[in-house]
């Protein structure tokens, strides 16, 4: 018998449609794919290459993981649940397992931008001491500590839930509308909104400021090498410059996140408001889609931004191709 008849809930429509059912398929899968193949594309090179394994890049190796594993893993998860109705999904102690890891990877994208930040003040405001104060030891306990910072939420949620505090009640998107939920799941869901605003805009003040310390000093340095210049000699492009670029890259990346996460928070914010069933499910659908953007954006900054990524990139793919014609050639026989 159908899940819904067997439980006496009602039934909307759209939102239980095929229609809805391969709009969302048509969408997400095809960003899964992006997803996964910009990251690599990201993870290669670090490991890859020599001039990459630095800390810095190690953070953005870290940061690429996280949305790997966001496409692997949360993705397919979320599409499942979304598209699926029966008991395990619909019931809300068990459809957290499947929802909760988008909070999980929205969490380590913010922990591994909080690094990046910092990594970025540091090179900013200790530009002779960086190399000292920011080590691979370091910056590896401090990967390590975000992954367990994002994990233990995940953890927390997981265990407090398994009580059975949520067994009796019906996961909201499974009706299309806002239905009753436990009161620990509201609380996390407010952790999550509260924590994030709090510390993107944190991020956001941090960048600027960094910004505004790196092109101080990049003009400093401009005016004192225009002096020393010699007529007509080229100029240079030292480190001021660079950092200029680096911390430009730094606050793109937070903006796009923020970008991306404030639909989540409008929705979580407003989801209760919301009276009707389609808008509803279209809001709910619209604020998944682009927290899952979110993990894309950060390929696409640093390939059109860092020109030490898109080389090593391009050169990584330019390899593949000619290990591909090479095999394709040894196996066509010759006629």
């Amino acid at each position: 018998m159908d899940f819904f008849q067997e439980n006496s809930l009602p039934r909307n429509s759209f939102h239980n449609s095929y229609l809805h059912r391969i709009i969302l398929f048509l969408v997400v899968v095809p960003l899964i794919l992006i997803i996964a193949f910009g990251n690599g594309m990201v993870i290669l090179p670090v490991l890859s290459r020599r001039q990459l394994r630095k800390p810095n890049y190690f953070i953005l190796l870290s940061l690429a993981l996280n949305d790997l594993m966001n496409a692997c893993v949360s993705l397919p998860l979320e599409l499942y649940i979304r598209t699926v109705r029966n008991e395990v999904t619909c019931s809300l102690s068990s459809a957290e397992y499947f929802y909760l890891w988008s909070y999980v990877f929205v969490y380590g994208s913010l922990t591994h931008l909080l690094l990046v930040s910092l990594d970025r003040y540091i090179a900013v405001t200790r530009p002779l001491r960086y190399e000292s104060i920011v080590t691979n030891w370091r910056i590896g306990i401090a990967v390590t500590a975000a992954w367990a910072l994002t994990l233990t939420y995940a953890v927390a949620r997981i265990s407090v839930d398994s009580d059975g505090s949520a067994k009796h009640f019906i996961y909201s998107y499974c009706l299309g509308e806002r239905s009753s939920s436990s009161n620990i799941s509201m609380v996390f869901d407010l952790l999550v909104l509260i924590s994030i605003l709090i510390v993107g805009a944190f991020l956001m003040v941090l960048n600027i400021r960094i910004l505004l310390i790196a092109i101080r000093q990049a003009n400093r340095i401009a005016i004192v090498e225009d002096a020393m210049r010699a007529p007509g000699a080229p100029r240079k492009r030292g480190n001021s410059s660079r950092h200029v670029k680096a911390t430009k890259i730094t606050l793109l990346m937070v903006s796009s996140f923020l970008v991306c996460f404030m639909p989540l928070a409008s929705f979580l914010g407003a989801a209760r408001y919301i009276t009707s069933d389609r808008w509803y499910v279209t809001a709910d659908d619209c604020a998944f889609f682009l927290v899952c953007v979110s993990s894309m954006t950060n390929p696409l900054i640093y390939f059109s931004r860092d020109t030490i990524f898109r080389e090593n990139a391009v050169s990584i793919l330019r390899s593949l191709q000619t290990n591909v014609r090479q095999k394709l050639t040894k196996s066509t026989p010759l006629v």
